[in-house]
């Protein structure tokens, strides 16, 4: 009988793939995917199934969980195998064999998972639900890690200069050294250990930094904001960035993970190693040192094409000084807005580009992945939504997700308040949270502007304790380059809007970040004065206090859009403040608002009904949820005319030569990966 079983898989029914026979020395990638198990984390049940097929080598190229049928979660492992031994090929033959005769007769395999009659302690039980093998076909580099950046000895007249230290100009200086060129790095904020305490600082004793914060400093805003590697982009050099960034210690599961992120832990040990591995290849640094100018000389020397003088600022000191060179790379990020004040006055090209705008939106971790995972959720990682919703005027998303994250304050200046998420690597914090945002043209900037001192009185809550002098004397100051002072009173206020007329089209976009950031701050910094009169308690909102509203059924329900002073009593109001900031993990505090309606009305119905739709996917969303505004600097506002090369193009369509603009401040790369790729792939193809 024995017998009889091994010759049905010998001869007849085993039709073998004659590609996956002889060739010992080929690797072979094995697809598996199973069903998760309520008894084991999915690793360890990826482990048994390995262990089952008899695979001994193996390497993770991917790990992806598909969580869309919450009764039968399924986890899909793609893993390398080297020179796979005929045993265990056998193994995974019979497997597959099994699994699709099993399909055919309609019964359940042993391999397959029984719903009715499961026990994982039985071994036969691996709840596999697909498997698949073949050839790897695709040459895997055997560059020693060791020798990943080697030096060829190329000279040049100048050293280019990079100014930002963040993923952009990070990877545009590690393609530098590897091609045997020292480059200058110029970096506005401190270094990471330094960045650290100012941060420190900033949240324990609320002393600001506008040089080194959370979205200043080594390493650009991503060291405090997570580290996502995740990009719709299939770009190859992907896979470089990821081995990368793990040779300098990132987790290797950022190799294979479907939405890989580094952990803002390990990027303040990550982007150090970094800067020592350039600094013995021989890049210079200069930290705390800002960008004051640039200008094109002419210069014999440089083959009748000029050379670059950078001004910079030691800001320790206060010194300037004047560095040479006939390359220079702008990888500044998008928060530095002087950046664009520079190129303007250089006459590059500067068009308005959409951008995303909305807040954050905090729930308990539970909530989120119980809700995603269901009873799974215990063995499974960190839930991570996805939501999209199409509006009559605009698309609203999720976006910037941070499963077991904090809202941090990531604002510029001193005088704007921005929210921004963040997570370690671990993903364990309390709650989960992600920006809420609707995608924004800024050539609708009226919206943005029209009737705004109607919309700031029904924005705040509180302003039922406080005299309407305090609104009256608002003023915030908006613009770049000739900045306008602009009163919030009914009486002073320009409802012609003429102030528009004095600004560039580029500037819109800026602009209208500016409303949500300068006003918050304003109302937060007034709250803050005066709310000790009325016993509500200061020290829950500070320079840095967001202006919040819990999303509640009523909040979204409200018919009234443009609504009229909503009287809130005293006890009412004091009760929602101590409830909001039991909830939240931003550092300063909350305080209520009614945080939908400084959005044109338009955009408020568009934010509603996608509350709505949300709360289908993921019951709880408006009810266990609280919003915190606001989300403005989601992605640059501007576009910066470039050729294909990343070199600079003037309003007159010539190319600014040497001048590289480069990363999120370009206007054309966002994120982490994309933006790493956007300097090392420059630097490769064009130095």
């Amino acid at each position: 009988m024995k017998d009889k079983q091994q010759d049905k898989y010998k001869d007849k029914d085993i039709k073998k793939d004659e590609s996956l026979d002889r060739d010992k020395s080929r690797d072979y990638i094995v697809t598996v995917r199973f069903y998760i198990s309520l008894e084991k984390v999915v690793d360890s049940s990826f482990l048994e199934i390995v262990d089952f097929l008899k695979i001994s080598k193996f390497k993770i190229l991917k790990k992806s969980i598909d969580a869309r049928n919450k009764e039968h979660i399924v986890a899909e492992y793609n893993i390398l195998c080297e020179k796979l031994a005929d045993l265990t090929l056998k193994n995974i033959q019979q497997t597959i064999y099994a699994l699709s005769k099993k399909r055919e007769k309609g019964s359940k395999s042993k391999l397959y998972r029984d719903v009715n009659n499961y026990n994982l302690k039985k071994p036969g039980y691996l709840n596999i639900q697909k498997l698949s093998i073949e050839q790897n076909l695709k040459k895997e580099s055997s560059l020693d890690k060791s020798e990943k950046f080697t030096i060829n000895l190329r000279k040049h007249p100048h050293r280019p200069i990079i100014v930002g230290f963040g993923p952009c100009g990070i990877f545009a200086a590690l393609a530098l050294v590897s091609k045997g060129v020292c480059p200058v790095i110029i970096e506005m904020g401190e270094m990471v250990e330094k960045r650290d305490k100012d941060i420190e600082q900033y949240i324990q004793k609320r002393q600001f930094n506008e040089h080194s914060n959370i979205v200043f400093g080594e390493g650009g805003a991503g060291t405090y904001s997570d580290g996502k590697l995740y990009t719709r982009s299939r770009n190859e050099l992907n896979k470089e960035i990821f081995s990368t960034f793990i040779y300098f210690g990132a987790p290797v599961q950022i190799e294979y993970d479907a939405h890989p992120h580094i952990g803002s832990d390990n990027l303040k040990v990550i982007i150090p190693n970094i800067r020592d591995y350039l600094q013995k290849k021989g890049a210079s640094f200069f930290f705390a040192n800002t960008l004051v100018d640039l200008e094109k000389t002419n210069n014999k020397e440089a083959k009748g094409e000029g050379v670059w003088r950078v001004k910079i600022k030691d800001l320790h000191s206060g010194n300037l000084n004047i560095l040479e060179t006939d390359t220079v790379i702008l990888a500044t990020g998008h928060n530095n807005r002087f950046l664009y004040k520079i190129l303007y006055n250089l006459g590059v090209k500067l068009s308005p580009k959409p951008f995303a705008l909305g807040f954050r939106v905090e729930h308990p971790k539970v909530l989120i992945d119980n809700d995603l995972y269901g009873k799974y959720a215990q063995n499974l990682p960190s839930a991570i939504y996805n939501l999209k919703f199409k509006g009559k005027s605009s698309n609203v998303f999720s976006f910037c997700m941070c499963p077991g994250g904090e809202v941090l304050p990531a604002n510029s200046k001193i005088d704007e308040i921005v929210t921004n998420g963040a997570s370690r690597f671990a993903r364990d914090s309390q709650n989960s949270n992600s920006a809420i945002v609707c995608s924004v043209n800024p050539g609708h900037i009226r919206d943005f502007y029209q009737d705004l001192p109607e919309r700031v009185k029904s924005f705040i809550r509180f302003s039922n304790f406080f005299d309407d002098n305090i609104i009256n004397n608002l003023e915030i100051e908006i613009g770049l380059i000739n900045p306008v002072k602009i009163r919030l009173s009914a009486k002073d206020f320009d409802y012609d809007l003429n102030f528009i007329n004095e600004l560039s089209l580029w500037e819109y976009g800026i602009v209208i970040q500016q409303l949500f950031e300068k006003i918050t701050y304003r109302l937060s910094d007034l709250y803050h004065v005066t709310s000790s009169s009325y016993n509500i308690g200061s020290s829950q909102a500070t320079a840095g206090s967001f202006v919040k509203k819990l999303i509640t059924p009523n909040f979204i329900e409200r018919k009234e859009v443009m609504a009229k002073k909503i009287q809130v009593s005293y006890k009412d109001y004091t009760e929602e403040l101590e409830k909001l900031n039991e909830i939240t993990s931003y550092p300063f505090g909350l305080y209520p608002a009614n945080i939908l309606n400084l959005f044109p009305e338009n955009l408020i119905y568009d934010f509603m009904n996608a509350f709505k739709y949300f709360d289908r996917i993921i019951p709880g969303f408006i009810g266990d949820g609280i919003a915190e505004g606001f989300e403005t600097r989601t992605s640059s506002s501007i576009q910066v005319g470039r050729t294909s090369a990343g070199e600079a193009i003037s309003n007159l369509e010539a190319v600014v030569d040497g001048l590289f603009v480069l990363g999120e401040g370009s206007g054309w790369a966002g994120g982490i990966t994309t933006c790493a790729i956007d300097g090392w792939k420059t630097v490769i193809e064009n130095y």
